[in-house]
This record gives C-alpha cells, sequence and structure tokens, in this order.
C-alpha cells in the first residue's frame, strides 16, 4: 500500500520536497533512517482488540504518553467485570481503563493500575514534567506516576479541581503552565414514575413545549474556565496548584488557541484571506502574517512563539496546512494529500518540533457525524520540523482512532512512540543538528514577555455567522460532553464582558488562591491588513507576493 506524502512549499526557498510516495506504511529521514524502531508486543501486556465501530467515533480507547525519555504512560480499555457503584447515573457508560508505567526501551512494567471512567470521552491528559490530568465525570485529578512510583504507588491521585457542570473540552498551553476548562449547560433530569407519566401526558397536548435545559440564567451556554498552574515547591516537585485565571462566555465548544502569554484573535477580512492577531492577556495586539483559506482556519500553538493552522484550497476536501510564528512570517505551507478528518497536534517546543495526525478518509466529506468505520482508510502521523516543514518520520497508527492520543513525541523530541497493531512501536528521530538548534533559539526570541494577568476576551471580534455558514455547508458531529473534536471557527466571543470566575462557585479547588478581581474589556481599534514583509523583513528577490496562492490549486 502507498502511504500519501505532503507537498511543502517555502515561501523564500522554492519547493522543500515534492509529493513522496512511500512504500510501505512507515517513513523515515534524516541519520537514523536505518534504524528499526524499538518493539514492546501489547498482547502481554493484556491489551485487548476492540470492535471496529469504535474507529469511527471520537471515543479515546487507548492513550500512549511519554513521561520522560526513558518511560512510557500506556492505558487502554478493557473488558472486565464491573461492580455497581453507589453513584450510578442513568447516562452512564462505565468502562475499566488499565493503565501501565512502562520502562524503555526494556518493555518492563514497572507498576500498573485500573480506573473506571463512567464514559468513553477523553479521560487523560499530558502535563508538563511528567504529570498527567485524569478525569472522572467532572472530577479532574492529578497523577505523578513516575515520582510517585519511586515513593512507593505509581497512582496517587492528587484532588485537583471538581466542577458543577459537564466537562466538555479541556486543554493544555503549550508551556503547560495554563490550563482551559470548556463545560456545558447541565442536563436534564430524567423523569420517572408518576412525573413521567405526567410528562408523557402533557406531551399530547398541542403546543406543548418541553422544558429546557437547567441552565443559570443570563450565562452562555459554554462556560470556559482559565487556570494557571504552578506547584508549591521547587523544581516542580510539589503539588499541583490551580489559579483562578478568568472565566469566559461561549454559544458552543470551540478550539481557542491560547498559550500563557495570550491568545490568537481570528477575523475574515475579504473573501478567502482570514486575519490573525497574537492578543497579550495584557491587552497588547500584535498583528500578525494573513492566511489564504477558503473555509475557516484551524490552529493550534505548537511553542510559545509558533502555530499551524490548518485551512482549504478552494474545497473543503483541497486542505492544507501552514506555519506561523509572532514575528509575523508564514516561512511554509503543506497541500495535504487526500480527504482527512478528526486532525491532531503535539508539539515538542524544546525541539522544535511537532507531531500531526491524520484521519483520511474515503472519497468527499459532508458531515462527520455520518462517517462509518468503513469509510476511515488510515491515521497517518507525520512527525515534523516547526521553521522548514521537513518531514522526519511519516507512520500509519492502527487501530485508528480519530481522537488520536495513541501516539506522543518525547520531551526532547528525539523519540517517538506510537501504537501499531501488536506492538508499541519507539522511534529514534534525527538529533538535532546545528541549523535545528539555531531554529529552536530563534523561536524563543520571539516569544511574548510572560506575564500573569487575568484571561480577558470581551473584546474579541468572531465571525459567529462564518461558523454558521460551515454548519450549513458541513454539519458538525453531535458534540458530547468531554468531545476532543469541538466546533469552531477558532475562537470564540464572549456573549458579555468577561467575568472573574467567583470564589466556589462553580469550581472546588485543591489549594491555590483565586484570582478575583473585575476584568474590562481590552480596546479594539481599526487594524490594517497585515503584510508578510515589513520594514524588518522586506521582500526579497524572488519571493512569491503573500497573496498568490502557492501549491497544486
Amino acid at each position: 500500500m502507498l502511504a500519501l506524502g505532503l507537498v511543502a512549499w517555502s515561501r523564500g526557498a522554492g519547493w522543500l520536497a515534492g509529493v513522496m510516495l512511500l512504500a510501505g506504511s512507515v517513513a523515515h529521514a534524516g541519520s537514523n533512517k536505518n534504524e528499526g524502531p524499538v518493539l514492546i508486543p501489547v498482547e502481554p501486556l493484556g491489551f485487548q482488540a476492540l470492535p471496529a465501530q469504535f474507529r469511527s467515533t471520537l471515543a479515546t480507547m487507548y492513550t500512549v504518553n511519554f513521561v520522560d525519555e526513558h518511560h512510557l504512560l500506556f492505558t487502554f480499555t478493557v473488558r472486565s467485570l464491573m461492580a455497581r457503584l453507589p453513584d450510578a447515573e442513568e447516562d452512564d457508560d462505565d468502562r475499566n481503563v488499565a493503565a501501565l508505567l512502562i520502562e524503555v526501551p526494556s518493555g518492563k512494567v514497572l507498576s500498573r493500575t485500573e480506573w473506571r471512567t463512567r464514559d468513553h470521552d477523553r479521560y487523560l491528559w499530558p502535563l508538563e514534567h511528567g504529570r498527567f490530568l485524569l478525569r472522572v465525570r467532572s472530577k479532574l485529578s492529578v497523577i505523578d506516576p513516575l515520582r510517585n512510583f519511586e515513593k512507593g504507588d505509581a497512582w496517587v491521585r492528587q484532588g485537583f479541581l471538581t466542577l458543577e457542570r459537564p466537562i466538555g473540552y479541556v486543554a493544555v498551553s503549550p508551556s503547560g503552565n495554563l490550563l482551559g476548562v470548556e463545560t456545558l449547560p447541565l442536563r436534564k433530569k430524567k423523569l420517572t414514575g408518576a412525573a413521567a407519566s405526567a410528562d408523557a401526558l402533557a406531551a399530547t397536548v398541542p403546543g406543548y413545549k418541553p422544558p429546557p435545559e437547567i441552565r443559570v440564567e443570563g450565562r452562555s451556554p459554554v462556560q470556559i474556565y482559565f487556570f494557571r498552574l504552578k506547584t508549591d515547591g521547587p523544581d516542580w516537585s510539589g503539588r499541583l496548584i490551580a489559579q483562578t485565571a478568568g472565566q469566559v462566555g461561549a454559544p458552543n465548544l470551540i478550539n481557542l488557541p491560547t498559550t500563557g502569554d495570550g491568545f490568537l484573535d481570528i477575523k475574515q477580512d475579504k473573501g478567502a484571506t482570514w486575519l490573525f492577531d497574537f492578543v497579550s492577556h495584557t491587552g497588547k495586539r500584535l498583528e500578525l502574517a494573513a492566511f489564504d483559506t477558503s473555509c475557516a482556519p484551524r490552529p493550534y500553538f505548537i511553542s510559545r512563539s509558533e502555530f499551524v493552522a490548518f485551512g482549504c484550497r478552494g474545497a473543503t476536501e483541497k486542505q492544507e496546512l501552514s506555519y506561523f510564528n509572532l514575528k509575523g512570517e508564514e516561512p511554509w505551507l503543506s497541500v495535504l494529500q487526500g480527504t482527512l478528518v478528526s486532525p491532531s497536534i503535539i508539539g515538542a517546543p524544546g525541539a522544535g518540533r511537532f507531531a500531526m495526525s491524520r484521519t483520511l478518509v474515503a472519497g468527499t466529506v459532508f458531515g462527520t457525524e455520518s462517517l462509518t468505520a468503513a469509510d476511515l482508510t488510515a491515521q497517518e502521523i507525520s512527525v515534523m520540523q516547526n521553521y522548514d516543514g521537513r518531514v522526519l518520520l511519516k507512520v500509519q497508527a492502527t487501530p485508528i482512532q480519530r481522537a488520536g492520543q495513541n501516539f506522543d513525541l518525547s520531551p526532547s523530541g528525539e523519540k517517538f512512540a506510537v501504537l501499531r497493531g501488536a506492538n508499541l512501536e519507539i522511534y529514534s528521530l534525527p538529533v538535532l543538528k546545528e541549523k535545528d538548534l539555531k531554529a529552536v533559539k530563534l523561536a524563543e526570541g520571539m516569544t511574548p514577555e510572560a506575564n500573569e494577568a487575568p484571561v480577558r476576551m470581551g473584546g474579541v471580534e468572531v465571525a459567529l455567522k462564518v461558523a454558521e455558514k460551515e454548519e450549513a455547508k458541513e454539519p458538525k458531529e453531535a458534540v458530547a460532553p468531554s468531545s476532543t473534536d469541538p466546533a469552531s471557527p477558532a475562537a470564540a466571543r464572549a456573549e458579555a464582558p468577561v467575568q472573574a470566575l467567583p470564589a466556589g462557585e462553580a469550581v472546588q479547588q485543591s489549594g491555590g488562591k483565586p484570582v478575583v478581581e473585575a476584568l474590562g474589556d481590552p480596546q479594539v481599534g481599526e487594524r490594517k491588513v497585515p503584510s508578510l514583509y515589513t520594514a524588518d523583513h522586506p521582500q526579497e528577490k524572488g519571493d512569491p507576493k503573500p497573496s498568490v496562492p502557492v501549491g497544486p490549486q
């Protein structure tokens, strides 16, 4: 079988790479291309293959994460007996999840446990310094498997946050110092007995309307809470603390590109041109390069000063990926071959690398909610260098998991792990060369000044009408609590001025001093269309005009 490749364009250096047709399902670049991966068989670990129908959903069935350079955290759903629990709810979808701390490259299992989750949505997020966030319903705990293994129990849970509303989406900033938690309205309680009979009878009355979902009056359907993450000990050795940093309302679940320093404000300019601004949490606005895309862009930060954005060239099935930095540059663009859904990105900022997962589908997609396992052809993962788009490794994961999380980059960016068939495979990536290290240093020099200002987004102008057009053109799949693929555009307008989160109103925190103060809207003035070329970065001879489409049309 032939694996589909990328077409990468460098705006100053011409074509970086042509179309790559790769024999087999793995391609390797660099000095380690002749080295095979380390294989850790998963069947002896108790891994169980699951029915094919799970492939077409956004359920999380497996996770693969580096704890550090020499240890993996591997989790997977297991079929086993489950005891009845007294806190069972009517819409629970319980399962057992096995969690293993594995030594690399020996494959030795250092410790193992099982978690009981109450649904099939995402339950694990990696944090910095070997920690992880574990979700059970709307309760978030912190686990620190390697440090706690050395203390005698790898799976001790630190109480962290408990929210009253269902959690719909969780995001951690690239530097790991800002946590965003999006919550959904409380569900209506299902009536039973006489109340259910009365409701059924009322439904026969002409003009009957069912009671609305339980909501707090005057609030947006989705509430997004931000927390700054710190520890109470030196070198991140103490308890993790969440300090309240802000609250934003939104009409739906969103994928908001945010760092600990600021966020992207995205506007549609004219036609197929979109404008990116980086807005510091202190209110400072930085105009960045424009992005030519015929569909709403989907950006992801891969470091504090760099992000990539998915877009379309003429039609939604003609997709592309472009790289941007906070200096206002867009050095390269890759035309993505094949129709994809549910992309996911994992960055290794210290190495200037990221891994991109794409679920490829057969034919044209008219609605991702109707996808079946037969529609999915592959889950292709590419490890790329930030500054030039160079592909270091390309591999296909099996089984396919649309939600991603079945692969990871090590903190150094020099190892890559993925679940493939009967094995966990760990690849050695090319070591960083002098020019790579120079590029990482340059990117670090573009990093905005760090701040701990409250997250304020009340003045963000976002094209909600564009979102409505996108939904009309391609219906969004139904969003369940803890969905990993929220509807976007990539930023959303707060329906009311941002408010500080009242202490104890909707969140119970384990430690930390809440940030409580009134937040005002940042002032947004008229802006000119940004240019890739400025006085500091003049256009060089032979460079294409920013408005000229690049790559195949």
